[in-house]
């Protein structure tokens, strides 16, 4: 089992990323703020330049929340 917060993989690993409600569990979270970022800083590590991040989410559109619009 691998941590998505510490993945493990080699940088520019994979051309497409399937995320299926892990950003959902994210908005859930008290420390959505900080889990979110790490989360996708993962992410684009591991896609190769122009790979894809396909979301699968439950959310309706206007229930995802820009992380970078909190107030500091």
């Amino acid at each position: 089992m691998m941590d998505c917060f510490d993945m493990t993989f080699d940088s520019e690993s994979f051309h497409t990323v399937i995320d299926k409600s892990t950003l959902d569990t994210f908005l859930c979270s008290e420390e959505m703020f900080e889990k979110i970022p790490q989360y996708l800083q993962g992410v684009h590590r591991v896609l190769k330049p122009g790979g894809y991040f396909l979301v699968v989410s439950f959310n309706p559109p206007e229930a995802v929340v820009d992380v970078d619009s909190r107030e500091e």
